[in-house]
């Protein structure tokens, strides 16, 4: 909640001039802001614009692809080599995603993404963590593919662009949040990629009727901050041309 920060700072500024009645107006701004972002029925709204484009599915109902792509983000940050122990968080849910749609055979291989960390010499990528992961799922791991050459979304669909040439690969599942997914998918799609959505499940929306979801939320606030991110960071992908508007349209198949 950036703004909240910025309209607080101005306040402070302006209550220090002796300029009270715009220091009071700009306090109420970001305390305002805040409350509404906090609340759990505008949270839900929010989040779920962006995490409804693409409903989660059985995956019995994917088509079959050339292979799955898992999008970084799955654990909480790389760890040392040799530690047998990736740090999930709570994104881990692609990697039970992209392992169902293996066994499922909607894909005859998983390319993991995610890539070094500074520090590299002493630290896995987290592609390698979610290989490991993958494999103690019961795929093989000469099935699993690994991108850790890109950093950013951008990054990665170009580095998955010449990948997937030299596999002789033309679709693919695309497992990531469903959050991330609309600028996912038109990011895959700009870079010349025929990705399929294959989000994990979506939390459900809180019931609007009870009193405490129009109290101020924590974890809503948090919910709001990401969604909100989200929403700029599509912006931003759009502006500079590495998504496409409307290429993340929905399928039926």
């Amino acid at each position: 909640m950036d703004l909240s920060i910025v309209l607080a700072v101005l306040a402070g500024m302006a209550l220090a001039l002796r300029r009270r009645r715009a220091g009071s107006l700009l306090l109420l701004g970001a305390i305002t802001w805040i409350w509404i972002w906090s609340l759990p029925v505008v949270s839900d709204a929010v989040r779920l614009s962006l995490e409804q484009q693409f409903p989660d599915r059985p995956v019995s109902e994917y088509p079959a692809a050339g292979a799955v792509v898992v999008l970084g983000g799955a654990v909480a940050s790389s760890v040392p080599r040799g530690f047998p122990y990736p740090e999930l968080n709570n994104a881990s849910a692609r990697v039970w995603q992209a392992s169902l749609l293996y066994h499922a055979g909607r894909a005859p291989r998983v390319i993991a993404c995610g890539g070094d960390a500074a520090g590299a010499a002493e630290r896995a990528s987290e592609a390698k963590a979610v290989r490991r992961l993958l494999v103690a799922l019961g795929i093989p791991g000469k099935s699993v593919v690994l991108e850790s050459r890109g950093g950013n979304l951008h990054e990665t669909a170009q580095a998955l662009r010449s990948l997937l040439a030299n596999l002789g690969v033309r679709r693919v599942l695309l497992v990531a949040s469903p959050l991330r997914m609309p600028r996912a998918v038109e990011t895959l799609r700009a870079a010349g990629i025929d990705a399929v959505p294959a989000p994990t499940g979506v939390a459900p929306r809180t019931a609007s009727h009870r009193p405490a979801n129009w109290l101020p939320d924590a974890r809503a606030l948090a919910d709001s901050s990401r969604a909100l991110d989200e929403y700029a960071e599509l912006v931003i992908y759009r502006w500079r041309g590495w998504a496409s508007p409307g290429s993340g349209e929905r399928l039926k198949f």
